[in-house]
């Protein structure tokens, strides 16, 4: 399997256009946004993401599904490069690990989607320790699995592993500020 520096460009430019083309919307409390993004390690990061959610903020749960979103959106662009790759592979090893870890990338999705509800039912404690127990241990487990096949990393998912764990530790940390 050959990736090169195009597949990491077009990879780049991929995301970022999804970001330019999430629909925006006038209708943000900006107090919110920003006292509650200013609270977190990526302010600006998540100010955007926010911005650009396409969800109306009224509240800080607002925010916290806004970022949920977000990263929702960046997990399944991951996890559909993962199984493009897996399926593309003609290597074995290439094809077990990566495909393996396309299945945890799905987990990872459905766990997004929980820890959603649970967050809408104003379960904040309960939905940020789904981050820890479920959803940081299997992104673990795939970069356990790639090290020790000893297969290059492809593009997609060095990048694509680092935005997701960013997102999910973004939402991490508004869960922990939110008022209840």
């Amino acid at each position: 399997m050959n990736f090169n520096c195009n597949t990491l460009v077009i990879f780049a430019i991929f995301f970022v256009t999804c970001l330019i083309n999430y629909p925006s919307t006038q209708a943000n409390d900006e107090q919110i946004v920003i006292r509650m993004c200013s609270a977190t390690d990526m302010p600006a990061i998540c100010k955007s993401c926010i911005d650009n959610s396409g969800r109306e903020i009224n509240q800080e749960l607002d925010v916290v599904i806004g970022a949920l979103r977000c990263t929702y959106s960046d997990n399944y662009n991951l996890m559909n490069n993962l199984t493009q790759i897996a399926r593309d592979a003609s290597d074995v090893t290439v094809k077990n690990v990566i495909g393996g870890c396309a299945q945890d990338y799905q987990s990872i999705q459905d766990g997004c989607m929980t820890i959603i509800q649970e967050a809408s039912k104003q379960s904040f404690v309960s939905a940020k320790a789904m981050i820890d127990t479920l959803i940081y241990p299997k992104m673990i487990a795939c970069d356990d699995a790639i090290k020790q096949s000893g297969i290059a990393i492809p593009p997609p998912f060095f990048g694509g592993s680092i935005i997701v764990a960013g997102d999910f530790n973004l939402v991490s940390q508004l869960l922990s500020i939110i008022k209840a």
